[in-house]
């Protein structure tokens, strides 16, 4: 079976979202989850924006298994098409 690949820039992205919800701790140098209150409206912007780019990745997702399906047909006629000319 073929796996997705998200594209390099999507990946990214994903990524980035991600890393926006986190902060370093200056004193530990460790991450932790946002949880200062005046820090709530970045984070709930960064929320939208990361489920807006899962939404994008499964209709992408959803695009590409319906192009592979596509295609897995179109050889299966090929091949029926080649073997009827060999007859």
């Amino acid at each position: 079976t073929e796996t997705f690949d998200p594209s390099p820039a999507l990946a990214r992205s994903l990524t980035a979202a991600r890393d926006e919800l986190r902060f370093s701790d200056s004193a530990g140098g460790t991450d932790r989850p946002l949880l200062h209150r005046s820090m709530f409206q970045e984070h709930q912007r960064i929320t939208y924006k990361l489920e807006d780019t899962s939404l994008r990745l499964k209709d992408e997702m959803d695009l590409y298994k319906k192009m592979v399906e596509k295609m897995r047909r179109n050889r299966q006629e090929f091949q029926k098409e080649r073997e009827m000319m060999q007859e």
